[in-house]
């Protein structure tokens, strides 16, 4: 799909979707595609919140993502061997304005230095990456040289001159290189880029040779991260090079944008997060989590999106959360039980739905059956079936049934009369129409009630919530909300 195209799910269909996210709100890792070179924005190459963000991978992603590139070594002579073998001592380093503090270490792997910069600095792992393939070569590699290594992220090294050696050494170069990412972004008015229109080079010889040889685009840069990419690598490729997006272009074609562009799509997926996924995360977390997410949590859901998970497995993300269901057993504690829950219970819930045996929604529901609700509610069976259908029908319940249940309690007990009523059409059909307010911000239609209502019948409230937040009326709901 395109890299700038949302992805929805039809309300009914996400069921069959599996959500394991158990441990904590975190989007499943992204699949990469293809890039598409009518996708490439020279004035917007990646957004500043996939560039600025050093928590995007771990240690151990990196590490992965290097195997994966190069399964097999062919490592000849004294070369260092392949990235995803390689070690090097780090040198501790004190913070300064660009980058907080650098701890090094002994023999860390490349993976482990990729992530301790990434962190330092808060540049993205992935562009970190992604600029040392660029650079030279150095993820696919399988018999890199020891000066790729010593020259990795190009740092120090001109167009028109031999390269600084003050700057060699894999870790000196990733930190150096990062660093100057973010004097970029904190300085904009030292350096010849900024955001807004910009006349850009399209190849060296353009100022090497007079006169120019190959001229320049007048480019509207429209972010920071952006600005960074075109500081360090002054270039913005032609119509000849993007027509060749995996090959060469002509003789005033230049790649280095274009290639960090291409390599970060192949590899991680689109390099930019409209506004609608933006939005959309936004009111998610708004409508279920019930606060605002912050940026790190929108760019990686964000990402998520625009990667094609549709937005249906998103919603089963929040809703199989830990934090969400934290919330819905503290709610439970205090709206059934009427008071706040202690800590043995709090866990041993939520230890049984990351286990699957209860749901979050079922908390309320088997709080009821107890003596500590029956007791709070009347301490006798008609108030006791009155309280139960205010809380679970929203409504009063006549004379004729109070009395037909209370009878039920009589002969089968208080959770068989509980669950008949919570597993009731009628009930099923309140639950959906609080969602309907919830997430929706309506009142639902007759058609749609009846629908929803033996939808979570069959399948439960988590799959149903799910649903309602995947579809594509809560999508145009959550633009209209959160826009720009």
């Amino acid at each position: 799909m395109s890299a700038r195209r949302r992805a929805t799910l039809s309300a009914l269909s996400i069921a069959s979707i599996a959500v394991a996210v158990l441990a904590g709100l975190v989007a499943q890792p992204p699949a990469a595609q293809a890039a598409n070179a009518a996708d490439f924005d020279p004035g917007y190459i990646i957004d500043d919140g996939l560039f600025y963000n050093g928590s995007l991978m771990d240690e151990n992603q990196i590490q992965s993502f290097l195997e994966a590139r190069v399964p097999s070594c062919a490592r000849t002579g004294s070369n260092p061997g392949c990235l995803k073998d390689y070690r090097a001592d780090v040198s501790a380093r004190a913070a300064t304005a660009a980058c907080g503090p650098l701890a090094g270490g002994s023999s860390m792997r490349a993976s482990a230095i990729i992530k301790a910069v990434a962190v330092a600095c808060n540049i993205s792992p992935q562009a970190l990456i992604v600029t040392l393939q660029k650079e030279q070569g150095l993820i696919t590699a399988t018999n890199p040289s020891a000066n790729v290594y010593r020259i990795a992220m190009g740092y120090g090294c001109p167009d028109t001159a031999a390269c600084d050696t003050a700057y060699y050494g894999f870790a000196n170069q990733l930190y150096s290189a990062a660093s100057q990412f973010q004097r970029y972004r904190l300085y904009p008015s030292s350096f010849r880029h900024r955001i807004g229109q910009n006349s850009l080079y399209l190849h060296p010889d353009s100022f090497r040779v007079s006169p120019a040889r190959c001229g320049t685009a007048s480019v509207t840069i429209k972010n920071a991260a952006t600005v960074g990419l075109y500081n360090y690598t002054p270039y913005t490729p032609n119509a000849a090079a993007l027509a060749n997006l995996y090959g060469t272009g002509d003789s005033c074609s230049s790649y280095g944008n274009r290639n960090f562009w291409r390599f970060y799509t192949d590899w991680f997926g689109s390099t930019t997060i409209s506004s609608q996924a933006r939005a959309f995360v936004t009111s998610a977390y708004v409508d279920v989590l019930g606060r605002q997410p912050g940026a790190g949590e929108i760019t990686s859901w964000g990402q998520a999106i625009m990667n094609g998970m549709p937005s249906g497995q998103v919603a089963g993300g929040f809703v199989n959360s830990d934090e969400f269901r934290l919330l819905k057993i503290d709610a439970a504690y205090r709206e059934v039980l009427g008071r706040e829950p202690e800590a043995a219970g709090r866990q041993g819930w939520l230890d049984g739905m990351r286990r699957g045996v209860v749901a979050p929604d079922d908390v309320a529901r088997v709080f009821m059956v107890t003596d500590e609700y029956y007791n709070r509610s009347g301490g006798a069976v008609e108030p006791f079936v009155a309280a139960v259908y205010e809380r679970i029908i929203k409504r009063p319940a006549v004379t004729e049934e109070i009395a037909y249940w209370s009878g039920m309690v009589a002969t089968y007990g208080r959770a068989t009369v509980v669950d008949l009523i919570w597993f009731s059409v009628e009930t099923a059909r309140a639950r959906v129409a609080d969602m309907y307010s919830a997430y929706l911000g309506r009142v639902p239609d007759y058609g749609g009630l009846v629908q929803w209502g033996d939808y979570a019948l069959r399948n439960g409230d988590t799959a149903t919530r799910s649903a309602i937040i995947g579809s594509s009326e809560y999508w145009i709901r959550a633009s209209i909300r959160y826009p720009g």
